[in-house]
């Protein structure tokens, strides 16, 4: 027996050590966080696989966390189920890592995460430590507590804390997530460290363990009921084509566990019998299962005397009663206007009363510009008083999409006027390489301020107010409300998607007649990007989808939540003939033997078709495009952007972006300002295909361009190497011009804001010393410099780089 003891004790003390040794050769390792005061938080976190490290060995716990890396930290942390089918809507979309994108629209399905004023969702933004906080106790489920939470932090900077975020800063240090420095100072607009970031998360982790806060699960309602109008199909996933799991009849009802809106069309996450699947939210109609929430009422003064018009700058949630938590009833799209019945205050936030499908309602006033137009005492015509003459207030403004459901209600409780189809007109577009038509209501009178002076734009009408931004001197802001403060006069206006105030005697003020964008649909432009590749892009007052279809002759595109008259605009462009539009439906015809037709979102909730062409076709020979005026004109230029299909060229550590991906939009957006300019621009490829180096010098020495210009992203191991470089080849026979070409365009690029001039040098590029004509390689940007992989992502930088490079070839030209 002691034999066997001494056995079985041998043979635990083996599996122990075997245990021991297996823990420590997976325990992770960094270069970088020997001395960080988190180190045993940080190597706990990501054994646990809420964080991960970069591919250079290090963590970076001094690198701020942005938006779209916390989503994933925390549904990481709470194990929440991710979100695979919803369409994110937000401008920015696009720029949210694939690695993100289901995280992303997980905490935006379960309120924990929202989007902001100007409609983006800022993915590249760090999270500051308020908002950390505020996700964090949503996350847990804690929003009621912390919306009650009378009691301040107990910070020394207390009063720095945002008042929408008190109560969860508050109720976030009674957890013990967040605590104050040496000098009990919580900072709560500086960034959150992902250092900082994993102590913080293994106390969530902990809590939500502990029961104290409960994370939401699949199952977590939304405090509605929906009831079928006619016999509905229960599906898979939200769309038509999805498999059917039961019809369920007329009259039945279901609890609502989502409300999704893809492609324009809303969809209902319900259960049924003990089973999961979407109906289309169009055949039920909807109730609340919760009693709706007392809200806090200040006293409004005058209300009798002026009428309040909201206009959300967001898609925007309607809900039962104030409060992120309260079931939602429907959604108004960006740019309805509605009729506010009452404002209120509720857990210091500011909420608006509307009313809703005949049903008093709420939506958050922050993502809202609140105009306050005068009305005219009862009995009297209303003239001169802002009106119609017939006491209506909304005149040209716009409401709904042209007949279709917005949500909008006005007092009576009955649908808002719609702008009348003879209202709106359309503008033609044609620039010589621009075609196209703009749907707008004319002869709206705004007030417009022209600064006089370098203005600070704040958050208030007081001097003391928190900078929001400035405006340089000669800018001209619509103004929605003039207000007195004492004895001087504010302007509030709309800076960054958000209500904000000018200093009134720093301006002069003036009445301008302004086309306004027609709701819906509301530009049409078919653009020639070159030669071979066209632009059909589609722009609305709200995120677009359509369904593409390629016919002979003609390509079309149906759009559901467009109800555009019925026009037919002929084109001079040679490969396309006529733009024809009417209800639905876009018609492009074209006379080629063949075009390639992709449609694609673009980041702002629009539309494009992108239309490759044969240049060759029989149909353009001798009838080319006329060619645009310009400096350029008679000038041939060959862009190359580097790498493509298989080849993704190098790839950003910090959110995955591949060299192929940005390298194109800037060649694209170069090629169509050097065509501005009257240049005939070669490219050696136009979309994600493999093209050799020896197809790409032979491309270039066939045609015999004036220039040769090679786009491309830059890579260096040391992640703190930063800046643009241009490149040129001594072996070129033009080498002289190809280096002249290269310092004009560095001293351009250099003039970016934020970019690091490294210089010209001196390179054996294959496509630079094969070449026959000068020619250059231009490296944009570090991907390996996570700053820079973040603006490369941005269209706005990329435009930025395409000037740059195109005042380079102007000025080597002229």
């Amino acid at each position: 027996m002691k034999k066997m003891k001494k056995i079985i004790v041998s043979l635990l003390l083996l599996v122990l050590s075997f245990t021991t040794a297996t823990a420590l050769a997976e325990t992770p390792f960094f270069t970088d966080i020997e001395n960080a005061w988190a180190k045993e938080a940080i190597l706990q976190a990501v054994s646990e696989g809420i964080f991960a490290g970069n591919p250079d060995g290090t963590f970076a716990p001094k690198r701020a966390i942005n938006r779209g890396e916390f989503a994933l930290v925390v549904t990481r942390a709470l194990d929440l189920p991710l979100e695979t089918m919803s369409a994110l809507s937000f401008k920015d979309a696009w720029q949210i890592p694939d690695w993100a994108q289901a995280a992303v629209a997980t905490m935006v399905r379960e309120g924990i995460m929202q989007g902001r004023g100007d409609g983006t969702f800022g993915p590249l933004t760090p999270v500051t430590r308020e908002e950390a906080a505020v996700v964090l106790v949503r996350s847990l489920d804690l929003t009621k507590e912390a919306e009650s939470f009378r009691s301040q932090p107990g910070f020394a900077d207390d009063r720095n804390i945002s008042p929408w975020a008190l109560g969860f800063v508050a109720l976030a240090r009674e957890k013990g997530l967040f605590s104050g420095d040496s000098q009990n100072r919580f900072h709560p607009q500086q960034p959150l460290l992902r250092g900082e970031a994993a102590p913080v998360m293994l106390k969530c982790v902990e809590l939500a363990k502990n029961n104290n806060g409960q994370g939401p699960t699949e199952n977590s309602s939304t405090g509605l009921r929906a009831i079928t109008t006619s016999n509905l199909n229960l599906r898979t996933e939200p769309n038509t084509e999805s498999t059917i799991i039961v019809t369920l009849p007329q009259g039945t009802g279901v609890s609502v566990l989502a409300v999704e809106n893809v492609n324009g069309e809303a969809w209902l996450k319900v259960q049924y019998q003990g089973r999961k699947g979407y109906v289309s939210a169009a055949y039920t109609t909807l109730t609340s299962t919760s009693p709706p929430q007392e809200a806090d009422k200040p006293r409004q003064d005058n209300v009798q005397d002026s009428l309040l018009l909201a206009k959300t700058t967001a898609n925007l949630n309607v809900r039962t009663s104030p409060g992120i938590n309260s079931p939602r009833v429907g959604q108004l799209a960006r740019g309805t206007e509605i009729t506010v019945e009452d404002m209120v205050q509720h857990m210091g936030e500011t909420w608006l009363e509307i009313l809703y499908q005949g049903q008093r309602a709420y939506i958050s006033g922050e993502y809202t510009d609140i105009v306050t137009i005068p009305q005219a005492p009862r009995g009297e015509s209303g003239e001169g008083q802002g009106t119609n003459g017939q006491g209506s207030h909304l005149g040209n403004d716009l409401v709904g999409d042209k007949g279709k459901e917005s949500g909008g209600q006005t007092a009576s409780g009955s649908q808002p006027p719609t702008v009348p189809p003879g209202e709106i007109q359309y503008r033609p577009i044609d620039d010589g390489t621009s075609w196209g038509l703009r749907m707008v209501v004319p002869g709206k009178k705004v007030t417009v301020a022209t600064l006089q002076a370098n203005l600070n734009v704040r958050e208030a009408p007081r001097e003391d107010s928190p900078r929001l931004g400035g405006l340089p001197a000669g800018t001209m802001v619509p103004v929605q409300q003039v207000i007195k403060t004492g004895d001087k006069e504010w302007l509030k206006i709309s800076f960054q998607g958000k209500n904000a105030y000018l200093a009134a005697w720093y301006t002069s003020l003036s009445q301008e007649t302004q086309d306004v964008a027609a709701p819906g649909v509301n530009e049409i432009t078919l653009s020639r990007v070159n030669e071979s590749l066209y632009s059909l892009l589609i722009k609305g007052s709200h995120p677009l989808g359509g369904k593409l279809r390629s016919d002979s002759g003609q390509i079309t595109l149906e759009i559901p939540l467009m109800d555009a008259l019925k026009v037919e605009r002929p084109l001079t462009s040679k490969a396309f003939s006529h733009l024809n539009i009417a209800g639905k439906t876009i018609t492009l015809k074209h006379r080629l033997q063949k075009v390639d037709a992709r449609l694609r979102a673009t980041g702002d909730g629009g539309l494009q078709v992108l239309l490759n062409i044969d240049p060759d076709d029989p149909i353009l020979e001798g009838a080319a495009d006329p060619a645009p005026k310009g400096v350029l004109r008679g000038k041939v230029i060959m862009l190359d952007a580097g790498h493509g299909g298989t080849d993704p060229g190098a790839i950003g550590p910090s959110y995955g972006t591949k060299e192929k991906d940005v390298v194109l939009p800037i060649t694209l957006k170069t090629a169509a300002l050097l065509e501005a300019h009257g240049a005939r621009v070669i490219l050696t490829r136009g979309q994600d295909k493999n093209v050799s180096l020896e197809s790409r010098v032979n491309l270039s020495n066939s045609h015999r361009p004036h220039l040769f210009v090679s786009i491309h992203a830059d890579y260096n191991y040391n992640p703190a190497t930063n800046g643009s470089t241009v490149y040129y080849s001594s072996a070129n026979p033009r080498s002289q011009e190809s280096y002249n070409l290269g310092m004009l365009i560095m001293d351009e690029l250099a003039k970016n804001p934020g970019l690091r001039r490294v210089g010209v040098r001196d390179s054996k590029y294959y496509v630079l010393r094969n070449n026959a004509v000068p020619a250059v390689l231009v490296e944009t940007a570090f991907l390996s410099y996570a700053p820079e992989e973040a603006l490369l992502r941005q269209d706005s930088f990329q435009q930025r780089v395409a000037e740059g490079i195109t005042a380079g070839i102007l000025r080597y030209c002229q």
